[in-house]
């Protein structure tokens, strides 16, 4: 024996029950006098009360952004016009909170008179937001991979080019005066390409393991000094003032840590603070701090606006504003940051934008 229930709802309250699970708002507006009825998720989708609306046309174009307001308004036009079976159109609109929501707007024109003019137009508002802003993100994301691939070539390409033009030299004229100066570039150019796999490597790992991690006990000042001998040379042809500041009670100060990796660390932050300085200096300061020792690598360069997008892979500030100009593969302070933590370690960024 089968039982069959029916539902004997009526239709506006199926209606609702529609608008409210999909949350849908939903707007019947009149051409001819230009009043809307907008309903209560209309309003809720832009931070209002249903005392807030005038229930005219203006409720909806007041908050609509300017930029956006044309091609919405010949998508209605187009289909007042019989030219498009139904209207739709994205466009974002500002919120009660003075921010901006992205809107699906859907409707069409459900009366006409005997003329064909349009006496009654309806349609729902979705909000769209969150969508936007996944697929705004997504975007970015192909973005930054389409960008780090492509300064790749440079990255690579630019030391090899120096190894090898000055290894001939070095080969064609072994007595000449300058032979140590080549081979330090040389040696500099090596290192530098070491630390671009190093980096690349490390990128590839993190997505499926940890870092690895070899404890021994070095001496931290003579890293720092390592450090900045493999960047004299570049600081020097910028005409950058580079220096070390030891201000340490000692000349030595032994860590047990991640050697190769807390070189790692020093090599990106001293590269980018070269890179990201056109004039002035650039220094590795060494002090004591309230839980241990700390390395500051400061630079007069521009400053950053905004801090928390450096730590993304793939970011790069001369990336994202100087396309044609990129030099770098944006995943050294990624990097860096997986390295302190790993090493229990803290990793601090103090920029002010524009200030030298």
């Amino acid at each position: 024996m089968k039982k069959i229930k029916l539902n004997t709802t009526n239709t506006p309250e199926r209606l609702k029950l529609v608008l409210d699970s999909t949350r849908l708002g939903m707007w019947d507006w009149s051409p001819v006098t230009d009043e809307v009825v907008f309903d209560f998720n209309w309003a809720n989708m832009l931070g209002l009360k249903m005392s807030d609306l005038s229930m005219t046309l203006d409720d909806w174009s007041s908050r609509v952004h300017p930029d956006d307001m044309d091609a919405c308004l010949a998508d209605i036009k187009a289909h007042i016009e019989g030219k498009t079976e139904f209207y739709e159109n994205m466009h974002r609109m500002r919120h009660a909170d003075g921010s901006w929501v992205y809107i699906l707007d859907r409707g069409r024109v459900v009366e006409r008179d005997s003329e064909g003019k349009a006496l009654r137009f309806t349609g729902t508002h979705a909000d769209m937001t969150a969508l936007k802003s996944a697929e705004f993100d997504a975007l970015l994301a192909t973005k930054a991979k389409e960008r780090f691939f492509s300064t790749m070539s440079h990255e690579l390409r630019a030391p090899l080019h120096a190894m090898l033009g000055l290894l001939e030299v070095a080969q064609n004229e072994p007595n000449a005066d300058d032979i140590q100066d080549k081979l330090k570039i040389i040696s500099e150019s090596g290192f530098h390409l070491l630390n671009v796999v190093n980096n690349l490597l490390d990128a590839s790992r993190l997505q499926h393991t940890s870092l690895n991690i070899k404890r021994s006990e070095y001496d931290l000042v003579t890293l720092v000094n390592n450090a900045y001998d493999l960047f004299s040379h570049r600081a020097e042809e910028k005409q950058l003032k580079f220096a070390v500041i030891n201000r340490l009670d000692s000349r030595q100060c032994y860590l047990l840590s991640d050697r190769s990796r807390m070189f790692q660390v020093l090599i990106n932050l001293i590269s980018n603070a070269i890179k990201f300085t056109s004039s002035g200096s650039v220094s590795i300061m060494l002090e004591k701090h309230d839980q241990g020792i700390a390395i500051n690598v400061c630079d007069s360069g521009q400053g950053i606006d905004d801090i928390a997008a450096i730590y993304k892979p793939f970011f790069s500030k001369d990336v994202s504003e100087n396309y044609d100009d990129a030099t770098s593969t944006g995943l050294g302070l990624s990097i860096s940051k997986e390295i302190v933590d790993t090493l229990a370690c803290k990793l601090e960024v103090q920029s002010s934008l524009g200030v030298v």
